[in-house]
């Protein structure tokens, strides 16, 4: 990567307290956040910008605070974002950024705003569907805090459990007591501790009646807190790369010299990723968030906007820390049910904190405490009073949806999308063909669910199905009976202002202008913040002459929102949805031609070249033609050595690895960070032992025996290669235990024979694959191929060579990529 410095404009808040720096070239994130009563970056502040392939559409940096939304970090994460700056009547100032984003075509402002006497920064959301039907969300602020052996995550005192994504495990929390991401933890793990956790970890807090989250540094007394109304803001979550090699690793490839971090994620409508919530046609979503730094408290056990409270009980005595968000004359009290057992006045403000050692009653139980802090006014501005310490029951990990016989109610058929009669499954799945362009075929999905809607009652409670009938109708250009559709999906409350809006549309493409302000007037009842509606309202009033009226209601509707202002999907489309990989290429031909300087296009059709079969010369070929691209990623510069292997340009290909600095990408784990090396040592034992070197011979062997040799689907990047599990039962044949060997390759071949005609899907809670997924694949035929290479390598170990080669035969007839990767040019 090539190193320089350019100029990136920024925006800054600062008041007497904090000094914030928004990047709007930079997806809107905030990219540092100081205190400066004690010059403390209070979120990870990272001096360079390494972009590293994470986001949604490649390049994402770390530090700051990013915002993901609608989809965990959003592909416009690295991609410029409106902004605009103004000072308010109340002496604050704030940065708005904003986007309609190219996923769902949906809209999100953030309206980030910095108080002259508070020592917290404000950020107000605004999420806006501007589409005609339900688009999916999720929304997690990402703060990045830096870690060390000194920092733990700050999480409220009643969360006793953590989950991983998809809630598909759950741990004990703080102290881990179990197996978690393959950890064993079962001595009794403090996982709020960076230096505890070394392995890639997320984990969830399963509830919380608090509204806070935090990380602290106990090296330098400081840390940082997120505030904000835990009914909207459930979302509590730490996200490390772990403190062992492989996190090392990432931290080199996205800092210079500012070292490892975790994120102390904040998600809201959402407790859970990938829990997605919904935005009903052109629905608006607003909430605030706060994010500050604080000192001196440590862990914390309750804060507002106003102070933040600890409370730790060791010895006998009792130790209170209180920190303040502005200038505050308070009244710290600590009492027992109602006796005091201490009480101070005390001046308060951002730049210090409060500490007092209590001596307690002998007899004191520590849910007996409660400690407050007052305001000079008698103002309770926090209190804290703990719980009884008691066994809590751990939740349940969530399971995979079950197959339809064995599914216990009709709601349960419905959910799992299984029972073809039920009217929300019929509209579900005409919503889904609608989605995805299919209007026509939508049609009767829709129809289906009407007609049973109707038939017992001509008035149904639920005007959707009806709603869908109406956009379907609409886009194949059916208009009136789009428009009955639509009036009477009106007659339902909670689908007025959708319906009303799309009459209007209708209205106004057939000329009928004062029909369509009567009706976007009673869109907007329902909806008063339809950005899309109040727009269509101006462009009615100027088309009927009223001028003045028109300039106004274009000022309103800038008031609610300040920053009102895809060729790559088709080989997707035709290949994935459609099965048509010949216009899938002619397609993603087309789009590199038309810039051949893209290299994720390019990545993008080698990756389909290799699908449909492409020989390795092809595509060896392709990639030589346009060198600069492909050297401009390193998934695509991987693809393009391990082509050089399988055309036996070893030599090539080693100086191809080592004249280039490799960086870890999402996706790309174990190829060549975390591989496996059973066979490294069994061929360096093998040299050594042609050298007669016998002694350093048997130590290379020895390493290359270890490791997991229990066969399994190729399913995980960390899953043991089959190939590895040979290589083990080489070295023991080396190493004289020819048993132990056999059984390795006995293994290989019982695994192959009894998993050969599994029918494979995706894990129901997968986030990630092995591989690089941009075009669907045939698992089972993968699976097939995975399986005869165990038979292959088994019956090679064992030296039964017409096996051997009726197992890779079939393979290369089947499946010519697999067995270009896997098996030409290696035995």
């Amino acid at each position: 990567m090539e190193h320089g410095k350019a100029k990136v404009p920024a925006d800054f808040l600062e008041n007497d307290y904090l000094k914030i720096m928004v990047l709007p070239e930079l997806g809107g994130r905030i990219q540092r956040a100081t205190d400066k009563t004690n010059n403390y970056d209070f979120v990870y502040y990272n001096h360079v910008i390494k972009p590293a392939l994470v986001g949604l559409a490649g390049p994402w940096i770390s530090g700051g605070i990013e915002f993901n939304w609608p989809q965990h970090h959003r592909p416009s994460t690295y991609d410029p974002v409106s902004f605009h700056m103004q000072e308010n009547e109340d002496g604050s100032a704030t940065v708005m950024v904003g986007e309609a984003e190219n996923m769902f075509r949906t809209k999100g402002n953030a309206y980030f705003t910095l108080y002259p006497d508070k020592a917290w920064l404000e950020i107000r959301a605004q999420l806006y569907n501007r589409t005609s039907v339900p688009q999916t969300f999720l929304w997690w602020a990402n703060p990045a805090v830096p870690v060390n052996d000194n920092t733990q995550s700050v999480f409220p005192p009643d969360v006793h459990a953590v989950m991983d994504h998809g809630k598909r495990d759950v741990s004990r929390f703080p102290i881990a007591t179990g197996t978690y991401y393959k950890m064993d933890y079962s001595a009794g793990v403090d996982i709020f501790r960076y230096k505890n956790i070394p392995v890639p970890t997320s984990y969830m807090a399963c509830h919380s009646d608090y509204d806070f989250v935090g990380g602290y540094d106990y090296g330098k007394e400081a840390g940082i807190l997120h505030i904000a109304d835990h009914h909207i803001a459930p979302g509590k979550k730490q996200w490390t790369w772990g403190c062992g090699e492989f996190g090392q690793a990432w931290d080199r490839n996205l800092t210079d010299e500012d070292g490892p971090y975790v994120e102390l994620m904040t998600g809201c409508f959402t407790d859970n990723q990938p829990d997605f919530s919904w935005l009903a046609p052109y629905e608006e979503k607003t909430f605030t968030q706060y994010f500050m730094p604080y000192k001196g408290v440590g862990m914390v056990k309750n804060t507002t906007l106003d102070a933040a409270v600890g409370l730790e009980t060791e010895g006998g005595n009792a130790v209170v820390t209180v920190y303040a968000m502005g200038e505050e004359q308070v009244k710290i009290r600590l009492t027992r049910r109602e006796q005091i057992l201490f009480e101070e006045d005390a001046q308060l403000d951002p730049g210090l904190h409060y500490r007092k050692e209590v001596k307690l009653p002998e007899d004191i139980r520590e849910e007996e405490l409660l400690v407050q802090v007052i305001s000079e006014e008698g103002k309770e501005l926090v209190s804290y009073r703990p719980k009884k310490e008691e066994v809590v029951k751990i939740p349940e990990p969530a399971r995979a949806a079950p197959a339809p016989e064995d599914a216990a109610s009709c709601e349960d058929l419905y959910l799992y999308g299984l029972d073809g009669s039920d009217i929300r499954l019929n509209n579900a799945y005409g919503k889904l063909l609608f989605n995805r362009g299919l209007f026509a075929e939508s049609e009767p999905y829709f129809r289906r669910a009407v007609e049973k809607q109707l038939r017992s009652n001509p008035n149904p409670y639920d005007g959707e199905p009806l709603y869908q009938l109406g956009l379907s109708l609409k886009f194949q250009g059916k208009m009136q009976e789009a428009y009955d559709a639509f009036y009477k999906a009106t007659w339902n409350g909670a689908w007025q202002d959708a319906a009303f809006y799309q009459l209007v549309c209708i209205d106004c493409a057939g000329g009928d202008f004062a029909a369509a302000l009567s009706h976007i007037e009673r869109s907007l009842v329902r909806n008063y913040h339809n950005i899309k509606a109040r727009n269509l309202k101006s462009c009615l009033l100027r088309k009927m002459g009223r001028t003045e009226e028109a300039k106004a209601w274009t000022f309103s509707t800038i008031a609610i929102d300040g920053l009102d202002a895809n060729s790559r999907r088709e080989p997707l489309v035709y290949y994935n949805k459609k099965q048509e990989a010949d216009k899938a290429l002619a397609s993603l031909e087309k789009a590199y031609t038309l810039n051949t300087g893209d290299s994720r296009v390019l990545m993008e059709l080698d990756q389909l070249y290799k699908k449909i079969g492409r020989s390795p010369e092809e595509r060896a070929a392709l990639l030589e033609a346009h060198m600069e691209q492909t050297q401009d990623r390193d998934d695509l510069y991987v693809e393009y050595i391990t082509l050089m292997n399988i055309l036996g340009r070893h030599e090539e290909a080693l100086e191809r690895t080592l004249g280039r600095q490799f960086h870890p990408w999402e996706g790309g784990e174990g190829k060549l960070y975390g591989t496996q090396e059973n066979h490294i040592y069994y061929y360096l034992g093998c040299t050594l032992e042609a050298q007669g070197r016998a002694e350093e011979a048997a130590e290379c062997f020895a390493k290359a025996s270890t490791g997991i040799s229990e066969p399994v689907g190729a399913m995980y990047y960390n899953d043991q290669p089959p190939e590895m599990i040979y290589y083990q039962g080489l070295a023991l044949l080396k190493l004289g235990r020819q048993k132990e060997a056999y059984g390795r390759f006995n293994k290989l071949i019982a695994y192959g024979e009894a998993h050969l005609f599994d029918e494979m899907k995706i894990d129901y809670f997968a986030g990630s694959l092995p591989d690089l997924l941009i075009f669907e694949e045939d698992l089972s035929r993968k699976n097939v191929s995975h399986c005869l290479f165990m038979k292959g390598l088994g019956h090679l170990g064992r030296k039964e060579t017409q096996r051997v080669e009726e197992c890779f035969e079939e393979i290369r007839t089947k499946d010519s990529g697999f067995y270009d990767a896997n098996i030409r040019n290696i035995f």
